[in-house]
C-alpha cells in the first residue's frame, strides 16, 4: 500500500512542476496559431454565456410568478452589489475595457435588481395585509 501512496505523491508533485514551468509544456499543447490572448477570450465568452444561461431561468421565472417566497433578500442584494462591482472591473481594467465581463454582469445586476425590487414589494405587500 505504502508504494501506491508514494507512487500517487510523485504524480501529484510531477504534475505541479509541469504547471509551474515558465515555458508551455506538453500538458498544455496550444494550437501555434491560438495564443494565449485568443484562449483568454474564447474562456470568457463562455463563461459569460454559462453564467447568464444559469442565472436567467430563476429571473425570468420570478419575474413571470412574482413569487419570491423562496428568495432570500440578501443573497439577491450581494449578487447585484458582487455583479456591479465586476462591471466596474471590467470596465477599469488596465488592457482595456473585458466585454464579456462586463456584459455578463450587467444583465447579472440589472436581472439580480429587478428580482430584489420584486421581493422588497412582495414583502412590503405581505406586511400591509
Amino acid at each position: 500500500m505504502k508504494g501506491k501512496v508514494d507512487e500517487g505523491v510523485l504524480i501529484f508533485f510531477y504534475i505541479i512542476r509541469m504547471l509551474e514551468q515558465k515555458h508551455r509544456s506538453t500538458f498544455f499543447k496550444i494550437k501555434k496559431d491560438m495564443d494565449q490572448e485568443t484562449l483568454y477570450t474564447i474562456f470568457g465568452y463562455v463563461a459569460s454565456i454559462f453564467l447568464i444561461l444559469g442565472y436567467l431561468p430563476q429571473a425570468i421565472e420570478t419575474i413571470r410568478t412574482r413569487n419570491t417566497d423562496g428568495i432570500a433578500l440578501p443573497s439577491f442584494l450581494m449578487m447585484a452589489i458582487g455583479a456591479l462591482a465586476f462591471v466596474i472591473q471590467g470596465l477599469l481594467h488596465k488592457d482595456g475595457i473585458i466585454w464579456s465581463m462586463v456584459i455578463t454582469n450587467a444583465v447579472t445586476c440589472s436581472c439580480s435588481c429587478i428580482v430584489f425590487a420584486i421581493k422588497i414589494h412582495n414583502d412590503y405587500v405581505k406586511k400591509k395585509d
